[in-house]
C-alpha cells in the first residue's frame, strides 16, 4: 500500500450522530500527537452526518470519508481497517470524544514497550436528554491497577478475575500488524460484536499494558445500541459470539481450556438467557431450538452456578422481581 504512512489510523463509524459528530472529530483534531489519519466511514446516514463530514475532509487532508448503506458498526470497522496506513489503530464512536493528550500518550507507551495492545480507562457522562431515565452508569474504569506488561492472556484472566475486563474498542489501542496476522475483524450483521473482537484479540496479542488513566469519555444516550432495548437483536448477537468462541477456545463439548474462556462464555450465556426470557412469545417459539441447544452447553458446564445463581438463567423476569423486591427491603 503506497502513500503517507502514519503512526495512527482512528477509525470513526458514523450512523446518524450529527447532533454529536463535530465535538467527536473536534476531540481528534485537538490532538497534540499530530501523526495521524482519521477514516470516517458513514454507515448509511440519512441525516445531516455525511455533509459534516465532506466540511472536514476540505480542509484537512489526513480526513477520509469512506461510504457504506447500513450495514452496522462492525463492517464499518472492517472497511477501514483494511484501508488504515497506521501503524496502530485506535477505534472512536462518533457520539464520544477523547482527551487532548490521549492518542500521544498511548503512541508513546506503545513505540517505547514493543507493544501489541495497550488498554486505558475512560469516564461516563449522560447526555442531558436522558439523565434522569438510566438509573446506572456503566462502568469504565478499572478498580485494579496492572502494573508491568503482560501476554494478552495473562491479563485478560486477571482483568476478569476483577471483573475488570471490558468489551469496548474504545478502550483500547491496537496494532494493526496483530489483527492482519491472526485475521481479527468484527464480525458483521450483528449486534454486540466488540464482545467477540475484543477477546480475540487479547487471544492473539503477545505484549499489553494497562495505562492507568482515563483517556476516554463515553457518551449515555437514548437510541444508541448500549441503551436500545431490541432484545431478539441483542439475543442474535450473543448466540453468534458464543457459538464463535465456544468452537474456538473449547477442546471439547465439556472441557473448556481456562478460567477466561470459562467466565466470558457464562456472561454471554446469562445475556443470552436474559434476553430470549424478554422476547415476545412469537420470537422465543422461533428461536426454542436454538435456546435448546445453549442451554444444554450452559448444563454440561455448570453456568448456572455464577454470580446471579440459578434463577436468572432459567427465568430473567423472575430474577428481576426479586432483585427489585429485595431493594425494597433493604430500603425499608
Amino acid at each position: 500500500m503506497g502513500g503517507k504512512r502514519y503512526g495512527v489510523t482512528i477509525i470513526i463509524p458514523v450512523y446518524n450522530t450529527e447532533k454529536y459528530l463535530k465535538e467527536c472529530i473536534d476531540s481528534v483534531l485537538n490532538q497534540t500527537y499530530k501523526n495521524y489519519e482519521v477514516i470516517i466511514v458513514n454507515d448509511g446516514s440519512t441525516d445531516s452526518s455525511r455533509n459534516i463530514i465532506t466540511n472536514y475532509t476540505a480542509l484537512y487532508s489526513n480526513i477520509v470519508l469512506l461510504e457504506q448503506i447500513n450495514k452496522g458498526q462492525g463492517a464499518a470497522r472492517n472497511q477501514a481497517i483494511k484501508k488504515a496506513k497506521g501503524k496502530y489503530i485506535y477505534f472512536l464512536d462518533s457520539d464520544d470524544y477523547i482527551l487532548p493528550n490521549t492518542i500521544e500518550r498511548l503512541y508513546n507507551n506503545c513505540e517505547d514497550n514493543k507493544l501489541d495492545l495497550i488498554i486505558f480507562d475512560g469516564a461516563t457522562f449522560y447526555d442531558s436528554e436522558i439523565a434522569e431515565n438510566i438509573k446506572k452508569k456503566p462502568r469504565y474504569h478499572r478498580n485494579g491497577v496492572y502494573n508491568g506488561i503482560y501476554s494478552g492472556e495473562k491479563l485478560l484472566e486477571l482483568l476478569m478475575r476483577k471483573n475488570d475486563f471490558f468489551v469496548s474498542p474504545c478502550l483500547y489501542m491496537l496494532s494493526k500488524e496483530t489483527l492482519i496476522n491472526n485475521n481479527i475483524f468484527f464480525p458483521e450483521g450483528i449486534i454486540h460484536e466488540d464482545e467477540l473482537f475484543t477477546f480475540q484479540l487479547f487471544k492473539c496479542s503477545e505484549r499489553v499494558a494497562h495505562f492507568d488513566k482515563i483517556l476516554f469519555m463515553r457518551r449515555i444516550r437514548d437510541n444508541s445500541t448500549m441503551t436500545g432495548r431490541n432484545f431478539k437483536r441483542s439475543f442474535k448477537g450473543y448466540v453468534n459470539v458464543f457459538n464463535e468462541i465456544y468452537e474456538q477456545y473449547c477442546d471439547e463439548i465439556t472441557t473448556l481450556k481456562d478460567y477466561a474462556v470459562n467466565k466470558k462464555l457464562g456472561h454471554i450465556y446469562m445475556n443470552i438467557i436474559k434476553n430470549y426470557t424478554l422476547m415476545d412469545f412469537k420470537d422465543r417459539k422461533k428461536n426454542r431450538k436454538i435456546i435448546k441447544e445453549i442451554k444444554k452447553i450452559g448444563t454440561q458446564n455448570n453456568y448456572f452456578g455464577r454470580k446471579h445463581g440459578y434463577v436468572i438463567t432459567r427465568a430473567y423476569k423472575i430474577y428481576k422481581l426479586l432483585s427489585n423486591l429485595k431493594k425494597k427491603i433493604n430500603k425499608a
